[in-house]
């Protein structure tokens, strides 16, 4: 008679953590041929924008750039990501999870780099973000760190949202803006305000959502004549269980308002910082500008980047927004599009390959853990 296989709990956590990597796998693999192609098709926008400006003249605006403030810029930079990643290491004491700083940079990084070549809105880095900070960590659930991530999220919001209403205000009384660009950007602000109080009422009644979801999931089994009900209602549990841990996440920080407030004073650094980086560049240009009119720009385009375009981190959209609003406020076209140029390959560019690395650390990481899984099952 065959000997039966006895599972030790070692075993059982072997087995998840397969089932794990396997999952982490198959969640990577997106359609990134498209979002190259995409991109390029970003460049494609901006080159043709910058062909029908005076090159020679920009070539030499960009020549101009102190090194020093260029360097000020690239510093501040750094350290404004650093102060945002570290805002989020804080909230995660208010959910009970203790971390690293390393570890809390690595995924945010990351989660920076899949929002800007996934283009949702963001939801797509912040999703990155729970599920590899969540699987990574046994000391607490996906609905913890969820609440943690949306928490950090809100704190972040204050300072973009406000600046940009009143960005948009100020702007109109200094400057003359058309009609069709004050209507657009109208919108946009509309649409982010909505997004805001939607997040907010989520996260004061978790609820909701659940409610919607279990209507989704009832909604499909009905349309699949129940072909697929095992499925969908494993699904079901799985919300409930996930409502249940978000919840309790947003109670425990919601006792913690000591921890929300030392992440939003955190926060509010980082993205003052930010906004320090266009203010170096320009100086390094010797274009004079206000710190104010900076802040109005950095936070109307910071507004613009939570919208879901398709092109990857927006490119070509936003630095032909951007440069077009630095030229109304400096009267120097050619000295806004360097400013601009210099700006983006900070802030987008820069971003863009450190999250880069951070990814294939993770990836090189999960290979690692694979084949030590593989020969302690042998």
């Amino acid at each position: 008679m065959p000997e039966k296989e006895v599972i030790s709990p070692t075993n059982k956590a072997s087995n998840n953590n397969s089932s794990g990597s396997e999952g982490f796998k198959r969640f990577l693999k997106v359609p990134w041929a498209r979002d190259f192609a995409l991109l390029g098709v970003g460049l494609l926008l901006l080159i043709i924008y910058l062909l029908m400006m005076d090159i020679d003249a920009l070539w030499d605006s960009l020549k101009t750039v102190n090194i020093f403030y260029l360097t000020l810029a690239i510093i501040t930079s750094i350290m404004a990501l650093c102060l945002y990643s570290f805002a989020w290491q804080v909230i995660l004491r208010g959910v009970n999870v203790h971390t690293t700083f390393g570890r809390a940079f690595s995924m945010t990084m990351v989660s920076l780099f899949i929002s800007a070549m996934i283009p949702s809105g963001s939801i797509s880095g912040e999703a990155t973000r729970v599920y590899l900070f969540g699987r990574g960590n046994k000391n607490t659930t996906y609905g913890n760190v969820l609440a943690s991530v949306v928490a950090h999220r809100l704190v972040m919001f204050f300072p973009f949202v406000g600046g940009a209403l009143i960005g948009l205000i100020i702007l109109n009384l200094t400057y003359e803006f058309p009609l069709m660009l004050n209507l657009a950007m109208g919108i946009i602000c509309a649409f982010v305000i909505a997004v805001f109080i939607a997040m907010i009422l989520i996260s004061t009644h978790p609820d909701r959502p659940k409610r919607i979801a279990h209507g989704i999931i009832r909604g499909l089994n009905r349309l699949s004549r129940r072909k697929f009900e095992e499925k969908l209602n494993r699904i079901d549990a799985s919300i409930d269980e996930g409502a249940e841990h978000f919840s309790q996440g947003l109670n425990l920080l919601a006792q913690n308002k000591k921890i929300l407030a030392i992440g939003g004073i955190i926060s509010g650094l980082a993205w003052f910082l930010y906004t320090l980086v266009a203010w170096f560049v320009f100086k390094g240009l010797g274009i004079e500008i206000t710190w104010t009119a900076i802040v109005l720009v950095y936070t109307i385009v910071t507004v613009l980047q939570i919208l879901p375009v398709a092109i990857p981190g927006a490119l070509g959209i936003l630095e032909i927004i951007m440069a077009e609003l630095y030229a109304i406020i400096t009267e120097n076209s050619i000295g806004a599009i360097a400013a601009t140029l210099l700006i983006r390959a900070i802030m987008f560019w820069m971003v863009l390959f450190i999250g880069y690395f951070f990814l294939l650390k993770v990836l090189h990481l999960e290979k690692e853990e694979s084949k030590e899984l593989a020969v302690s099952l042998t």
